[in-house]
């Protein structure tokens, strides 16, 4: 038997090295502005996730035991991972905390998804005290997405003080009722919940009118006039403002009835979406009560993105040749052709080296793979196989 186990892959060409340079974009763009790269493991202790994650992603979770007997699991969520590593491994004079990561996590499908390995790019911004996180790590974002081909991504917030807020005098049952209707996107649930429950005024009107708050920036002075004076708009509006000097206004939507499944958010949360895709490139939030439990204190947001989701519906066209080299060595030795290919690596495009004796089927093999330059070691040309044209190596060299 070839296969490999349900709900598993295996990734290869072209998705593998596409993949491969989403993550390293990805990297890069948060790497420049500060962030530590993170590579967490794909088994870690049960207990860092048991008791604080939901019920709903905590029945999804894959237990085993390890050799030497402890409790574990495949890795459930890279945030949690990410948080008990730098909670372990920091001291409080080294917050704030900012990383980045790209790894795989693992979780039972939910029916009719089959899929249980995920491949996700995140990065996370823990401890800080004062203004500026929330739209610190959004920026970035969306600046990586852009990278990435994603120049038209909408991000949809919400807040999650704002639905604990209006729950507040509502019996804990029926609140966790309306929360799950609004987290499996059942509107139908959510409005008979409110019909046929006791929710007292005037907390009935607010949440009735919850989800019909959606929409660009105006939603949030239509919030500020149909919620409680006192309901916990401040943090979403100072992000809209921001971002909109940034030059993000127009790709900013509003969901005041937004749920994440995760269960540990705790102020504004978001959803980041395509028009390419027809479902969540991934999404994240803020969780500062989470971030209390391992006794750090501070602001705490982060995200994750489906990279294999963000790499196979970006907008830019995959180009008929890649800036690459098929050297072939013709009748060098292998000593002698791999002293002639270091010029040209010095350039930093791939320069794969082609063994066969054959000139044709080198050219051939260099076209099925796509390389723009293919040239013949022992000789002081190279060919450029999108118009056929000979370049003298030299001159490309300097231009190089």
């Amino acid at each position: 038997m070839t296969r490999i186990p349900r709900g598993y892959k295996n990734y290869g060409d072209p998705i593998a090295s596409a993949m491969e340079n989403s993550r390293k974009v990805f990297i890069d763009t948060f790497t420049s502005s500060g962030y530590k790269v993170f590579s967490p493991s794909s088994v870690q202790l049960l207990s860092i996730y048991w008791d604080r994650l939901s019920a709903a992603v905590r029945d999804r979770i894959i237990t085993l035991t390890t050799p030497f007997g402890e409790q574990g699991c495949l890795c459930p969520d890279l945030t949690l991972s990410a948080v008990s590593h730098l909670s372990a491994h920091h001291a409080p004079e080294e917050r704030p905390l900012r990383i980045c990561y790209a790894g795989q996590f693992y979780r039972v499908p939910n029916p009719p998804e089959t899929g249980i390995e995920h491949y996700q790019a995140g990065a996370e911004l823990l401890g800080w005290e004062g203004h500026g996180a929330d739209v610190e790590i959004l920026s970035l974002m969306l600046g990586a997405l852009e990278n990435l081909g994603h120049e038209d991504a909408i991000v949809v917030l919400g807040d999650a003080n704002i639905i604990d807020y209006l729950l507040q005098k509502v019996e804990p049952s029926t609140g966790t009722a309306l929360s799950d209707s609004l987290l499996n996107g059942s509107l139908s649930d959510y409005f008979s919940i409110l019909e046929n429950r006791r929710v007292p005024e005037p907390y009935l009107s607010y949440l009735s009118v919850l989800p019909t708050l959606k929409g660009d920036i105006h939603v949030l002075e239509q919030a500020g006039r149909k919620l409680p004076r006192k309901a916990p708009l401040s943090d979403l509006q100072e992000i809209a403002r921001e971002l909109s000097l940034l030059g993000y206004r127009d790709r900013l939507r509003f969901d005041l009835s937004l749920v994440r499944r995760l269960g540990y958010y705790s102020g504004p949360v978001f959803e980041i979406y395509s028009p390419r895709s027809g479902k969540s490139l991934g999404g994240g939030g803020r969780y500062d009560r989470l971030l209390n439990l391992y006794g750090i204190v501070g602001q705490a947001i982060g995200f994750g993105l489906d990279l294999e989701l963000v790499t196979s519906s970006r907008s830019k066209e995959e180009p008929p040749f890649f800036e690459g080299i098929m050297a072939w060595a013709g009748s060098l030795t292998p000593a002698e052709a791999i002293k002639a290919a270091k010029s040209l690596k010095r350039t930093g495009l791939p320069v794969e080296p082609s063994w066969t004796p054959s000139r044709k089927r080198s050219i051939a093999l260099a076209r099925r793979r796509k390389y723009r330059w293919w040239t013949d070691l022992s000789e002081d040309t190279l060919f450029d196989l999108a118009d056929n044209t000979p370049v003298a190596k030299n001159e490309w060299l300097e231009e190089h």
